[in-house]
């Protein structure tokens, strides 16, 4: 077995393996013995089947699967004896041709790309460096909108076929390009907007004119205000990264028009959102509500500090990795997949993913971060009960119920590690939190969503 590497560019590299018979050979000869033993044909009693046979019939598969293995352990052990990290897998080469043939033991030649992890010194966010944390004053105008969008959200429900200024409609937004055709492999979202989201007079004279399945052109940031936070996350159902790269106009088409008679404040609704005699009153109902309210936005203020937390961290620490084995690694991953998306359309936000995760790997080994199995169930318990038992106070949630379910999901290892890695996310930026300066600034709505 031999290996040779070269470099085809910064930590992209191209490893040559050249397999010999006596890399391979023996391990095949053992397969087809052990099968001689194992093997019904026709003919033959069951372990009596000449091994002639079993290599006419199976020799190639065999074949192929001791070079697989061969392969396999050369490549991990060249890997762990250089103490190479490696960015996904390697990848075969255009011009790796190997045509094993069972009759013809004879020398192969592998050819592989890797794309190499590289070595991060993590410079730290400092005391001098401070984040603003904003918290949301929940005021009465605030909460009659909340009671308001709850009455709709549970009122009568009705299709009428023109719109009129109390409307919700059901719509698809379109990217459009300079010629004002729906743009290709632009952004494209479906959802559902009230008349009075509309911050362009003009707009809305225009929508409100529109019939089911016709459609307006116009500036998508004007018409709502140039609320980016809206436009982003609730319009176009998209993120910032690709907000960057989009043009400002865009097609809406109506799709349905929902007219909504708003259901009373009285016990049957209470019940139908806190549950049975949990809320008796209008007063306890708005309480809650704005309590609710308080929660949301305290994780919505977290979750804006996280990510302003992070983008300043990626700044702070620029490296480069293997851009072009990165996006040849994509189109490969995505090649067995049946889908038409272009791998590469997020790529700017995959490299940003990708060098997270590089940097929070490289704080958790200097900080001695760990997570136990304990703290992953404990976590998930916390996650489920918020999510299933949000109505219920916390002694009347079944701990059984909860058990069960949390083994469940910690039973499926791609949804225990997304619960590993959102607990280490989280020891993350409590070390960065603890680091920096914080500055708490209470906020009305308006500039929580516009400053």
């Amino acid at each position: 077995m031999d290996i040779t590497r070269e470099t085809l560019s910064p930590l992209h590299e191209k490893i040559t393996l050249q397999i010999a018979p006596s890399d391979y050979i023996e391990g095949v000869e053992k397969n087809i013995k052990d099968l001689t033993k194992k093997a019904v044909v026709k003919g033959f009693r069951q372990g009596h089947v000449p091994a002639g046979i079993i290599k006419k019939m199976h020799g190639q598969e065999l074949l192929i699967e001791e070079l697989n293995k061969a392969v396999d352990k050369a490549v991990s052990e060249f890997l762990k004896e250089n103490k190479i990290d490696l960015f996904g897998q390697p990848l075969p080469t255009e011009d790796t041709h190997v045509h094993p043939d069972i009759n013809n033991p004879t020398n192969y030649e592998f050819k592989f790309e890797i794309g190499i992890v590289p070595a991060v010194a993590v410079k730290p966010l400092s005391k001098g460096t401070s984040f603003e944390e904003k918290t949301v004053i929940i005021d009465d105008k605030v909460l009659d909108e909340e009671v308001e969008a709850l009455q709709l959200k549970h009122g009568k429900l009705s299709h009428p076929d023109t719109i009129s200024k109390d409307d919700y409609l059901r719509v698809t937004f379109d990217e459009l390009d300079e010629k004002g055709s729906i743009k290709p492999n632009g952004i494209h979202s479906e959802t559902s907007v009230g008349i009075k989201a509309f911050k362009d007079d003009k707009v809305t004279d225009a929508v409100l004119k529109l019939k089911k399945e016709e459609h307006i052109d116009f500036d998508i940031k004007k018409t709502f205000g140039n609320d980016e936070e809206l436009i982003i996350h609730s319009v176009l159902k998209t993120d910032h990264h690709a907000a960057e790269h989009m043009g400002k106009m865009f097609r809406m088409t109506v799709v349905e028009i929902n007219k909504i008679d708003k259901a009373p404040l009285d016990q049957n609704l209470f019940d139908l959102i806190f549950g049975p005699g949990v809320v008796n009153s209008v007063e306890e109902f708005r309480n809650r509500i704005k309590s609710d309210l308080e929660r949301e936005f305290i994780e919505l203020s977290e979750d804006r500090l996280r990510r302003d937390l992070r983008t300043k961290l990626i700044e702070q620490n620029e490296f480069a990795v293997p851009e072009d084995f990165l996006k040849k690694w994509l189109v490969y991953r995505y090649s067995n997949q049946e889908t038409e998306e272009d791998p590469l359309k997020n790529f700017g936000q995959f490299l940003n993913n990708l060098k997270w995760d590089i940097i929070i790997d490289k704080l958790a080994k200097e900080n001695d971060l760990k997570i136990t199995d304990e703290e992953v169930k404990a976590f998930v318990k916390d996650t489920l009960r918020r999510h299933y038992f949000k109505n219920q106070e916390d002694a009347n949630v079944p701990d059984d119920s909860l058990n069960q379910l949390a083994e469940m999901v910690l039973g499926k290892d791609d949804q225990r590690q997304q619960y590993q890695m959102r607990l280490l996310n989280d020891k993350i930026f409590n070390l960065l939190k603890s680091s920096v300066t914080i500055q708490p600034k209470a906020v009305s709505l308006e500039e929580f969503y516009h400053h």
